[in-house]
């Protein structure tokens, strides 16, 4: 059985890593000022955990899967490029500010982009933007880990 190149497995880290940023995210930005009632029904019970799971792939998925596959492909780009030059500070710092930039462009995009023309567009594009960075941030710190990881075992990746 043939292994699984490195470049995919930054790829699939990479598209893992955002989509269960990106649902853990969705909870809590849905949960942040609801009742305590309403909390435990979302976390407790089988609907309203169901509830919770359609809302964040129906408001994740769009975002984070494009954004894991960008921001892996770039890693694993990188990783061939560089080798195993850096260590893990640098590559979880150079993740954690890529995967800002990949996250915070993309939530613009695909969620305040379309209210342009509203009142609310400059309030919506800021939340938008600083919700897509945390979480692309974190995601980005998580892929830049397993970069350097992947490289200290393996010095040199083929792309």
């Amino acid at each position: 059985m043939e292994r699984v190149s490195t470049t995919i497995r930054i790829v699939l880290v990479a598209t893992g890593t955002s989509v269960v940023l990106g649902f853990l995210t969705v909870v809590v930005v849905v949960l942040a000022d609801a009742p305590s009632a309403t909390i435990r029904y979302h976390l407790l019970t089988l609907e309203g955990i169901f509830s919770m799971l359609f809302i964040g792939a129906f408001t994740c998925l769009p975002i984070s899967v494009p954004a894991g596959l960008a921001g892996g492909a770039l890693a694993a780009h990188v990783a061939a490029k560089q080798g195993a030059d850096r260590n893990l500070t640098s590559w979880a710092s150079r993740g954690a500010v890529s995967g800002a930039g990949i996250g915070a462009c993309g939530t613009v995009a695909l969620f305040a982009l379309p209210s342009l023309f509203t009142d609310t567009f400059s309030l919506l594009l800021l939340m938008m933007a600083v919700v897509g960075a945390v979480t692309g941030g974190l995601a980005g710190a998580v892929v830049g880990a397993y970069c350097s990881r992947v490289l200290r075992r393996a010095p040199s990746i083929g792309v």
